[in-house]
């Protein structure tokens, strides 16, 4: 019985392990849900509380106007007081993901 609970919790203690490390490599759409949707818009139209009070614009202006490179660099550095930066928090492959993944809601 001993033995089954041990095993029983290690079992626990990787499987929530586990889920954070999937969710820290996650996929472009996932950050961009988890971390910018509430201002940009779960659609990338920034009709959202937070978008009109910051004014974002919505991801069919940014795209048509702005480059990937530029783009990159916002998310990594951010930009103004309302902009967080991410650089520090998310691996470069992340960021390109997250790039991809708002520009792909500007088409």
């Amino acid at each position: 019985m001993k033995l089954f609970l041990t095993v029983t919790a290690l079992g626990t203690a990787l499987l929530v392990m586990g889920s954070g490390v999937a969710w820290a490599q996650g996929d472009g759409k996932d950050l961009y849900m988890n971390k910018c949707a509430t201002c940009h818009g779960p659609d990338g139209n920034a009709k959202t509380a937070m978008g009109r009070k910051l004014k974002v614009k919505a991801a069919q202006a940014v795209v048509g106007s702005m480059s990937v490179e530029a783009m990159t660099k916002i998310v990594a550095d951010g930009k103004g007081p309302d902009m967080d930066a991410y650089g520090k928090q998310f691996k470069p492959e992340q960021i390109k993901a997250l790039v991809d993944y708002y520009r792909s809601l500007g088409k």
